[in-house]
């Protein structure tokens, strides 16, 4: 991440031109990694280049360049995306493998829980296989009528490995049958800078918004998005997870934070919300609040959290701490009701240790190891609530409050 660039750089307590100009090289590599077009990449280096010649002394370079980076970003990469909650009609086009049929299915759950009743049809009769995973996502929310009443309607189109003359027409005569109010275009965001090119393959069926998924996992995303911007078109929505509720508006802002290495402050207080709905507010820290925890952010993988939090970890961290969650869920449900509820009472118990370690395929070892992390994250999460809580103390101003 950018911010690991800064940190590296600039811990220094003296700061030379050769630091700097070493430094914007690097931001340079991280951006082409992320396959921004090089002539973007340039543009923004350049532009953070001249604006350091108005660095007041009073400023750190490390916030200046950072509050620098993320003004020239945001105005590269469009405005925040505010759906329309009104009837209309959406007709979803891509090419193979962009997401397009699972898409179809996480804009019925996003329409449907604003209180808009939502249909879901496919008309891709090369894939019947498509066809039956939409049924099976949307349930009875899926039909075959393409005249059917509903506040929102969606349309799954046919789609190709790449989009060529054949493709356009039969979805012009689509378009004409179905008469959209919104044309959306699907893509992956691995796609990188050539989503411009898929983009502009797709524009005479007048393209209403793009829709970016797999966003989460994908290091291309910023590539993606600077991309299409030049297109005029707007950013509507972007996939980030394979949960159906895994589809999030577009804000630039927020994107951006990530993309800088600092923490997404909306997701972490949202999906604290979806947190304490589900155990409680005032819920007692015990392995079985802990496993409802996990449950909320089961479908998120740990790169996406860590992510949130605005932290960078290297591919075999990440596939580490899959497995250690992996792990820790199988001894709690190797545990009774009871132990979950009343950890010391596993803690002081050496045969319910080697219960539990037996039932969960794990050693006695691990289960005491994992009972003292335990234990330390109940004393922190205590500590927090006895002060004002962890979001309650995170600054409103993230940019200018942040310590550089």
């Amino acid at each position: 991440m950018i911010k690991d660039i800064l940190d590296r750089f600039l811990s220094k307590p003296i700061v030379e031109e050769k630091d700097i100009e070493e430094l914007l090289r690097e931001i340079q590599k991280a951006l082409l990694k992320a396959d921004v077009d090089p002539r973007t990449v340039f543009e923004i280096t350049n532009y953070v280049k001249e604006k350091l010649k108005e660095k007041p002394k009073h400023v750190s370079y490390k916030r200046f360049i950072l509050e620098t980076l993320y003004k020239k970003l945001e105005s590269m990469l469009g405005k925040r995306y505010q759906p329309e909650l009104k009837p209309q009609k959406i007709m979803l086009v891509g090419l193979y493998g962009s997401g397009k049929t699972t898409t179809a299915a996480k804009l019925w759950h996003y329409f449907s829980k604003r209180g808009l009743s939502t249909r879901v049809t496919s008309v891709d009769e090369e894939r019947p296989a498509g066809k039956e995973q939409l049924k099976t996502l949307v349930g009875n929310a899926y039909t075959e009528n393409l005249d059917e009443e509903a506040d929102v309607f969606i349309v799954d189109t046919p789609g190709r490995n790449a989009v060529d003359q054949e493709l356009i027409q039969e979805l012009q005569r689509w378009k004409e049958r179905i008469k959209p109010d919104k044309i959306y275009l699907v893509m992956n965001a691995e796609t990188g800078k050539y989503a411009k090119k898929i983009a502009e393959g797709f524009s005479p069926l007048g393209i209403s918004g793009i829709i970016l998924t797999k966003m989460d996992g994908s290091g291309r995303g910023g590539g993606a998005l600077m991309a299409v911007q030049k297109l005029n078109v707007p950013v509507t929505f972007i996939g980030v997870g394979e949960k159906i509720d895994a589809l999030r508006e577009y804000d630039p802002k927020r994107f951006i934070s990530r993309m800088l290495g600092m923490p997404d402050i909306e997701e972490i207080a949202r999906l604290t919300e979806e947190m304490e709905k589900k155990i409680g507010k005032e819920a007692e820290f015990n392995f079985e609040t802990f496993l409802a925890q996990m449950e909320a952010m089961q479908g998120r993988s740990v790169e996406e959290m860590a992510s949130m939090m605005g932290m960078n970890l290297p591919k075999d961290q990440l596939y580490k701490a899959e497995e250690e969650l992996k792990k820790i869920k199988a001894m709690i449900n190797s545990m009774t009701p009871e132990e979950r509820k009343n950890p010391d009472l596993v803690k002081s118990s050496d045969s319910r240790i080697r219960r539990i370690a037996k039932g969960s395929g794990h050693t006695e070892l691990e289960v005491r190891q994992m009972l003292n992390q335990f234990f330390k994250a109940k004393k922190m999460v205590e500590k927090l609530k006895s002060q004002k809580g962890l979001l309650g103390r995170l600054p409103k101003g993230l940019l200018k409050k942040l310590r550089f």
